[in-house]
């Protein structure tokens, strides 16, 4: 007989044969042999990142029968898919993945794609207020799947609602361009977000234009102010401006912005409107002189008290390589054909008023290009009749030591020889004075001291296109032949040598032909002897 065993469950049974008193027994071991595998779903579709998918599979012996409680490895996902679970998984990038399901040797795969749909638009900032014309900022656009997952490389298009108040660029850069209000929008696929944009306009600053100008006194200039933004734009309407000059000494300003110079020198005219202003660089420049004719080597020459030349002049002029002209009058007329004069007043008590009545005339002629030299014995209100002088302290004080403070220029070394610290001391007297040089205008240039580095003795300053030298050594006292002979001889020929180099911009070589140096020859030439006294100054005995 025969027995057929059908496997129902696995596990192991004994299956027994009875034949009358014999009894065989056989156990039986059922086990399933793994023979497919089966997973669904097979072919997954995600669109979003943080999606998540869980597998199911069915593992089947060869005749079909599912294999209960079989050992199911899993395996697959590379970076498109992250594991959370035994056949559960979350999508965590865009692609292709598949997904093995193994159980006894016997494997089943999956297909997984993964893409990111656009569910929505976020701008950022979501609102903007510009402050003013011209004033930019940056809009930034994530594109976002229904999970919130940005979209990397989702293209974007940008408008303006109205783009005379805000342009935006292709990178979501806007700019102000208008006052008002627009909105600014971001669109990727069907989806589309944006932000708000209000543009006005802060009053920063008040521009004056121009922001310099140069005068001279007596003329009036008008500025203009306007209102701007940060970056430089008008603003329409705003209060009225106030208009003001930080210097009202050098120029004022009247509430139309007419600045009117009154002296030379720099200031701010200042355009205020409420809390903000402005400014502009205000200059007043000295009135410009008339082109400074040519020089020449003429030396006109004048003795206060003769009101006209002494001979004893002549010798000096000749040496110091001049041509003399013996002037009857400093008038402007006389003048003219000159380019130094060379003039002393041998009154101790005053200016003569062939001097003085035509300071008009010689302050004319040296801002021209004139050089005026000026040997004074009255010393006392020197600053009075010196042109461009008035500003000078000068002192009458006699005295008989000269030193030297400046041994570059022609003075001290020049065609009549050297001047030292010596050979002028001793006269009677050597001078008759001196300026405080903390005084003296700008430019000057002191020479001579009285032994005191404070003080002057011999100095000269310009004046517009010319010269002032100014001296209180009693030169007519010496050129009529008194002691020491090194006035006469060396400092004589030397200071108009000076005057002509500072006319010039050279020494001019010697005159050929004229006569030697001469001594008094004339009757006029006699005024002086002590140069404390004048024969022209009775009333001037002793100091």
């Amino acid at each position: 007989a025969e027995g057929r065993i059908t496997a129902i469950l696995p596990g192991t049974g004994t299956i027994r044969a009875t034949a009358g008193m014999h009894v065989a027994t056989l156990t039986v071991m059922v086990t399933q042999r793994i023979e497919e595998i089966e997973i669904s779903p097979d072919l997954v579709l995600l669109t979003a990142l943080g999606e998540e998918v869980e597998f199911e599979v069915l593992v089947l012996d060869p005749r079909g029968v599912e294999v209960p409680g079989a050992e199911v490895s899993w395996a697959g996902g590379g970076s498109v898919l992250t594991a959370l679970a035994p056949g559960r998984y979350r999508a965590s990038a865009p692609g292709t993945a598949e997904v093995t399901a193994t159980a006894g040797g016997i494997s089943a795969t999956a297909r997984v794609e993964v893409t990111q749909q656009i569910d929505r638009v976020e701008v950022t900032p979501a609102a903007w207020e510009a402050e003013s014309i011209g004033a930019m900022n940056s809009f930034v656009a994530r594109v976002l799947d229904r999970n919130g997952f940005e979209i990397p490389g989702a293209p974007v298009v940008w408008n303006s609602s109205d783009p005379s108040i805000v342009s935006v660029d292709a990178t979501g850069t806007a700019t102000a361009q208008g006052v008002g209000s627009a909105r600014i929008t971001a669109t990727a696929g069907d989806a589309s977000a944006g932000a708000d944009v209000t543009v006005r306009q802060v009053v920063t600053e008040v521009r004056v234009t121009p922001d310099e100008a140069t005068v001279f006194p007596g003329e009036t200039f008008t500025f203009s102010a306007s209102l701007v933004d940060q970056n430089g734009n008008p603003v329409a309407g705003g209060e009225a401006f106030v208009w003001g000059s930080e210097d009202t000494g050098i120029a004022t300003v009247d509430r139309f912005g007419n600045a009117t110079a009154l002296q030379v020198g720099t200031t701010t005219i200042v355009a205020r409107s409420g809390a903000v202003q402005g400014s502009a660089r205000f200059i007043v420049e000295p009135i410009p002189l008339p082109p400074r004719p040519e020089g020449n080597t003429k030396v006109g020459y004048f003795r206060t008290s003769n009101g006209a030349g002494a001979t004893s002049q002549v010798a000096p002029i000749e040496t110091g390589r001049g041509i003399p002209v013996n002037l009857t009058s400093l008038s402007a007329e006389a003048l003219e054909p000159v380019s130094v004069l060379f003039i002393d007043n041998p009154s101790n008590s005053g200016m003569s008023s062939s001097y003085l009545n035509h300071l008009a005339a010689l302050d004319e002629w040296v801002q021209a290009g004139g050089t005026l030299i000026l040997h004074d014995r009255h010393v006392t209100t020197a600053s009075s009749y010196l042109p461009g002088g008035s500003g000078i302290t000068i002192v009458r004080d006699l005295g008989s030591n000269i030193d030297i403070l400046d041994n570059t220029t022609h003075l001290t070394n020049g065609p009549g020889g050297e001047v030292t610290n010596t050979n002028l001391d001793g006269g009677n007297f050597s001078l008759h004075g001196w300026a405080q040089i903390s005084t003296l205008p700008e430019g000057a240039v002191a020479l001579l001291s009285p032994g005191n580095a404070g003080r002057a003795v011999t100095f000269s300053y310009p004046h517009g296109h010319g010269f002032v030298i100014y001296s209180t050594i009693p030169l007519d006292f010496y050129l009529n032949g008194s002691s020491p002979a090194a006035f006469r001889q060396i400092y004589a020929p030397n200071v108009v040598a000076y005057g002509l180099f500072l006319r010039l911009g050279f020494l001019p070589p010697p005159v050929e032909g004229l006569a030697a140096p001469s001594q008094v020859t004339s009757p006029e030439d006699a005024i002086g002897g002590n140069p404390g006294r004048s024969s022209a100054d009775p009333l001037s005995e002793g100091h």
